[in-house]
């Protein structure tokens, strides 16, 4: 597995013919308040990047 992008929320790798996404728990926000459209971490919420 090869690690081909690294981002604030999520992690892409590349194993073979495949791409895997690992997405992290961390919030994005402005002013240190949660807000989709913001560009910066302000916190965490567990589980957040899990499907299950």
């Amino acid at each position: 597995m090869r690690l081909i992008y690294s981002g604030k929320t999520k992690d892409v790798y590349e194993d073979g013919s495949y791409l895997i996404f690992h997405f992290r728990d961390t919030v994005l926000g402005r002013n240190g308040e949660e807000d989709s459209g913001g560009n910066e971490v302000v916190g965490e919420k567990a589980r957040k990047g899990s499907s299950g």
